[in-house]
């Protein structure tokens, strides 16, 4: 495909693309993005490259390593050992190179993961497909154990997770996601979770307690119904979480909106 080969061209530094714009060239792996025939491998090769330019914010996403994420543990263990160093002490082969180039690529793939939202194991019916999330699950802990990284990617993996889909019976979660995230070994996972929930409020003006008190109910609702379920562990975590907003909405209530009390 012809831009599929003129995007590669311009990973390369060909002179042709000296004078294209990051948007432009953003405007083009969008459109490379859309194409059913594209070559997969030279797409998420193409994303990688061009990460930075690849906004969330700007409503552009690396879609296509995102996916080749969830869908492959493989592929989600390398980046986790390129965005973090073993807790065990172990070298890897990436060790070697030079230091601005290793920390350019460790923090591409922090990038990446701290960006990716789709849930491990999904069908194409947008439902998760329990054997095929915890066979990607067992592989990642396998993996990242030896490698000394199960709590980062554990870690990566509970942010994702915020994402997971709503089960088919109506719990605002899957359960398969749910029973995953109620380990006794799960601590790093719920955290990674809870971490996403807090963090994806983003900006936000003064309402006197009002949007605060909003949340926690959304929250302590949403722990009412997992605890429900038989998830006392994640049931916990997001009964704090909703206890912070509370907390949060009774300062605001004290003082106005530029801190007088």
């Amino acid at each position: 495909m012809i831009l599929t080969e003129a995007l590669l061209a311009a990973i390369s530094g060909a002179p042709d693309f000296a004078g294209v714009s990051a948007h432009e060239i953003g405007s083009l792996i969008e459109t490379l993005q859309s194409r059913k025939d594209a070559d997969i491998d030279a797409v998420c090769k193409i994303e990688w490259e061009f990460l930075a330019l690849l906004d969330r914010h700007q409503r552009r996403e690396p879609i296509t390593l995102q996916r080749r994420i969830a869908s492959d543990p493989a592929v989600f263990c390398h980046f986790v050992k390129l965005a973090f160093h073993s807790k065990d002490g172990q070298s890897d082969s990436h060790d070697d190179a030079d230091p601005v180039l290793r920390e350019r690529v460790a923090s591409n793939a922090y990038r990446l993961l701290s960006g990716w939202d789709v849930c491990p194991g999904v069908g194409e019916d947008g439902q998760v497909v329990g054997a095929d999330f915890n066979a990607w699950l067992d592989h990642v802990k396998r993996e990242c154990a030896e490698s000394g990284r199960l709590a980062a990617a554990m870690s990566m993996l509970g942010k994702c997770l915020a994402s997971a889909p709503a089960d088919a019976d109506g719990l605002w979660l899957d359960r398969t996601v749910a029973n995953a995230l109620n380990g006794r070994d799960a601590d790093a996972m719920r955290k990674g979770m809870i971490t996403d929930f807090f963090n994806s409020r983003g900006t936000y003006g003064f309402s006197g307690g009002a949007a605060e008190l909003e949340i926690s109910k959304r929250y302590d609702d949403r722990a009412t119904a997992i605890s429900e379920a038989g998830y006392a562990r994640l049931a916990q975590d997001l009964r704090s979480l909703a206890q912070s907003y509370g907390l949060q909405a009774e300062r605001d209530q004290l003082r106005g909106p530029y801190g007088a009390q």
